[in-house]
């Protein structure tokens, strides 16, 4: 599983939990309804500003939806990869 896959797993999750429809989240965060299904999806890596106004709008920390990941340092230099 990669990890756009899992972050908007995790974004689902959390707002079934919260029994919030993407219609009611996209209007808590200002983040438009289809772009919150494409990040569901794991189809989009929107800026972090995103993710904090669809966190804060879940009533979540960012660090919530990052559970399940670790983080290490590509060989090549060219960033960090999140594994799973």
């Amino acid at each position: 599983m990669d990890y756009y896959k899992h972050l908007g797993e995790q974004l689902q999750r959390i707002r079934l939990q919260k029994r919030m429809t993407r219609r009611c989240l996209s209007e808590l965060s200002g983040v438009h309804e289809t772009y919150l299904f494409a990040m569901e999806r794991g189809n989009d890596w929107p800026p972090w500003a995103t993710y904090e106004l669809v966190c804060n709008a879940l009533g979540v920390s960012t660090s919530e939806i990052f559970e399940g990941l670790r983080w290490t340092y590509a060989e090549n230099n060219d960033g960090m990869r999140a594994a799973m």
